[in-house]
Formats: C-alpha cells, sequence, structure tokens
C-alpha cells in the first residue's frame, strides 16, 4: 500500500520537526534504491501509453519539468496511464497532494506500491516538500498536485519556485510533473493539456474505457506541436 506522510503547517510555515520526518521516511523508503538514470544510463525517457505524448517526446523525460492541465477527471487518467509505465519500470515516486484531492482507492495497489505519497494542507508547504525530494534525488519522478488549490493561492506561487524546480530536475536527472487546473508553470518543457467531454455517466463506466475516450493536446517548448488546434485521443 502507499506510504502516506500528513504535512500541517503553523501561519504557512512547515516545522522542522516535519521537514525531518519526511527526511526520515525518504530515507526508510528508498535506501539503497538506485535511481531510474544510475540504473538505466541509457533510457532517459518513460513510455507513458498516452500515444499522442509518446510520438512527439518518447514520452516522460528525465530532467524536465512537464506541466498536465485540465480537469480532476482528465488528468487523473493521463496520471493512472504514467503510474502503469512508471510500475513497470520500477521506478520510485513521490506524489505530493497539496489540495488532498488524491483518492488512492481508484488506483491499484500495485501502480502506488513504489510511491510516496505527501498530503499536504496547502500550496507553500507542498513547494516545501517538492523542493526537498527534488533535492534528495532518489525519486525518479516527482508530482505536485495543485489540481485541489484555490485560483488566489495558484497566483500566490512565484515564479521563482519554478526556475528553482528547472535547475534541481536538471541537476538531478528526474522529473517533476505538475497537475494544475490551467497552465502556471513558467518554463514548462512540455505541457500536456487534457480535454473530456464525459457526462454523469461516466462515474459508472471503467477507467480504461474512459482513458480510450480522453483527448490530449501536446505543446513541446520550442517547436510547434505536430496536431496545433486539435485533440488527439489518448491511445
Amino acid at each position: 500500500m502507499v506510504k502516506a506522510l500528513e504535512i500541517e503547517g503553523v501561519e504557512g510555515v512547515a516545522p522542522h520537526s516535519v521537514i525531518a520526518d519526511l527526511r526520515a521516511l525518504l530515507a526508510g523508503r528508498f535506501a539503497g534504491a538506485a535511481p531510474a538514470w544510475e540504473a538505466e544510463p541509457a533510457r532517459k525517457t518513460l513510455s507513458t501509453g498516452v500515444a499522442e505524448w509518446d510520438a512527439q517526446t518518447q514520452g516522460l523525460r528525465l530532467g524536465e519539468v512537464t506541466e498536465i492541465c485540465g480537469g480532476l477527471g482528465g488528468a487523473g487518467l493521463v496520471m493512472d496511464a504514467l503510474l502503469e509505465a512508471s510500475a513497470k519500470r520500477g521506478w520510485l515516486g513521490a506524489w505530493v497532494d497539496a489540495g488532498d484531492t488524491l483518492e488512492v482507492a481508484d488506483w491499484e495497489a500495485q501502480r502506488l506500491r513504489r510511491m510516496l505519497w505527501v498530503r499536504c494542507g496547502e500550496a507553500v508547504l507542498a513547494l516545501k516538500s517538492v523542493d526537498l525530494l527534488l533535492r534528495d534525488g532518489n525519486a525518479s519522478w516527482v508530482v505536485l498536485d495543485l489540481q485541489g488549490v484555490s485560483p488566489e493561492a495558484l497566483q500566490r506561487v512565484s515564479g521563482s519556485h519554478w526556475h528553482r524546480f528547472h535547475r534541481l530536475v536538471e541537476q538531478r536527472e528526474n522529473v517533476l510533473v505538475v497537475l494544475t487546473p490551467t497552465p502556471i508553470v513558467e518554463g514548462a518543457r512540455v505541457r500536456v493539456a487534457v480535454g473530456c467531454g464525459w457526462t454523469l455517466d461516466a462515474l459508472e463506466r471503467p477507467r480504461e474505457a474512459l482513458r480510450r475516450e480522453a483527448l490530449v493536446q501536446v505543446f513541446v517548448r520550442g517547436r510547434t506541436p505536430l496536431v496545433a488546434g486539435g485533440f488527439r485521443k489518448i491511445a
């Protein structure tokens, strides 16, 4: 089962003891584990199972910040594909949940066994946790989930955070995936926009069926998308 750590702040400041707990948990959780780039030096990408994404970038690329933007349901389906691919490769990961929106019961246990779930009460603490996880370097991927954060809190996220995260993933050659309701990540190398047109009956349908119907558009910084102005199906 996924390991969870809850982080709560005091007037927006993370207590030193909580950060120490996170460091200790990282040491115990990932002790002796080789990061992905050491175990597989020739493979710096992870095929995601999302056809349009893999076609344009060969998948999730180590050393880069990727943003996935859209509604909770659509982003969740893209992450479902990504977690499945990560589990098959045996990569270690961490999910920093800023708005407490992750429902672990929705995911297969096998996809969560090598993931640390950090539950934060606010965006400030989530950003601090991501900084620590990226610096630690043992997690091949870190997800910063801002889907449940208020628009006002998102506006207060300084661009300096994104610049620092870009430097960290380039240095450590891990990857940061940011889940957002709308595009906010400055300098994201890859942005995956997810669109869905579901009705309420989608709640009763299998996840795999919904994945086949979800639409994505992939933007790669510095070059024109292969499908400009349109969406393609995930698979």
